[in-house]
C-alpha cells in the first residue's frame, strides 16, 4: 500500500511539473506569435514605404518627361 501511495506521490509531482513546463511553453509560444506579428506588421511597413517611393519617382519621371517634351 506504501508503495501505491509513493508511485501516487510521484506521478502527482511528475504532473504538476508537466502543468509548469506546458504553461511556460504556452507563454514561450505567445511570445513568439506576439514577435512574428511584430516583424510582419514592420514588413507590410516596409513595403507600403516602398511603393510611396516608387510612386514618387514614377511622378517625377513622367514630370521630367514631359518637361523634355515640351523644350522639344
Amino acid at each position: 500500500m506504501k508503495e501505491m501511495e509513493k508511485h501516487m506521490k510521484e506521478l502527482h509531482m511528475e504532473l504538476v511539473k508537466l502543468g509548469r513546463r506546458l504553461s511556460e511553453l504556452g507563454e514561450e509560444v505567445e511570445r513568439t506569435r506576439v514577435a512574428a506579428l511584430k516583424v510582419a506588421e514592420q514588413k507590410r511597413e516596409a513595403t507600403r514605404q516602398l511603393c510611396v517611393s516608387l510612386d514618387y519617382y514614377k511622378d517625377g519621371r513622367r514630370g521630367f518627361g514631359r518637361l523634355l517634351q515640351d523644350i522639344r
